[in-house]
């Protein structure tokens, strides 16, 4: 099939535009998913940031660019470390980042299923967390596999 229009437009667009759209779009659904689990409205992160609610759902729409101090600020009012660095693997907060715990990297994913009996070791580095399910048994007797690194 030849390439189409929006093909040809979105090639023109350099790479690394790509590339700081989907961080901003994935930052913002961690935050998302950090207010959900500490059941958080956009009012009360509003007023934990002295932000108006506007102000927040611009941040959360995914289309914002945030400055690393915004970022910062939402990574104290949700008691949370968005990201970590290599230099700082556990955050500043002593947690991973939610989505980090919620994710399996696809070689860790890809050694659960080849490595019977289903227990395999974090092999994305020293911030990942590997949730996986034993697979001995009956369905209602699977129980969580956690490992920490």
């Amino acid at each position: 099939m030849p390439p189409s229009f929006l093909d040809d437009l979105m090639a023109e667009v350099p790479q690394d535009e790509h590339v700081v759209v989907a961080l901003i779009a994935d930052l913002a659904d961690q935050v998302k998913a950090e207010m959900q689990a500490q059941g958080l409205t956009r009012r009360a992160l509003a007023q934990r940031l002295g932000k108006s609610e506007s102000e927040v759902t611009k941040w959360l729409s995914g289309m914002h660019n945030l400055t690393l101090h915004s970022v910062a600020k939402l990574s104290v009012a949700l008691q949370t470390d968005l990201f970590t660095t290599r230099r700082n693997p556990v955050g500043y907060f002593g947690r991973l980042p939610l989505a980090a715990t919620r994710s399996v990297a696809a070689a860790e994913f890809d050694a659960i299923l080849t490595n019977p009996p289903y227990n395999a070791q974090p092999t994305a580095g020293p911030m990942t967390r590997l949730l996986a399910t034993s697979w001995e048994g009956e369905q209602e007797n699977r129980r969580p596999y956690e490992f920490a690194a």
